[in-house]
């Protein structure tokens, strides 16, 4: 994937890691539990934790998720929430792939004290990033990536 010129530069710049900041620099996030049957969209592989929602079979544009990379229509996805993000780690209890479930296992303990229930979910707005482009595209900000939630049942290809 080919990336904007300085790209670096400008992510250290937004630590907000796209989303909007407050007066403070904080994220303007907040606490979102993604809906069964909702269809969301990504550019990039799928071990990424960034997604957008479609909302009326509309996708945000690239200018308005202020990507870093060179727009390749080949590296869009759209997925649909198949499952319960409420309950995480059922999904994650009950996968039968073990490797899988050991990866996520020990994520969770480094990353989140060994506390499922902080595996959540959060909305916010896409950063205008000069160079990068207007921002303004809900984005939402998962706990585990794609290629995870769709291995455990929460999300599914569909495009």
């Amino acid at each position: 994937m080919c990336v904007k010129p300085r790209w670096k530069h400008k992510l250290v710049k937004s630590t907000s890691r796209w989303i909007s900041l407050n007066t403070d620099g904080n994220a303007i996030k907040e606490l979102y539990i993604p809906k069964i049957g909702e269809v969301i969209d990504r550019y990039g592989s799928a071990d990424g934790r960034y997604v957008s929602p479609v909302i009326g079979g509309k996708a945000f544009s690239y200018s308005e998720r202020s990507l870093p990379y060179v727009e390749d229509a080949s590296k869009y996805h759209q997925y649909e929430v198949i499952g319960d993000f409420a309950k995480i780690e059922y999904y994650v209890k009950n996968c039968t792939n073990n490797e899988l479930k050991t990866k996520i296992d020990a994520t969770v303990k480094a990353y989140y004290d060994g506390d499922y229930s902080k595996l959540v979910s959060y909305r916010g707005k896409a950063a205008r990033i000069e160079g990068w482009g207007e921002g303004g595209a809900i984005q939402y900000e998962f706990s585990l990536s794609i290629e995870q939630l769709e291995a455990i049942g929460l999300i599914k290809e569909i495009k």
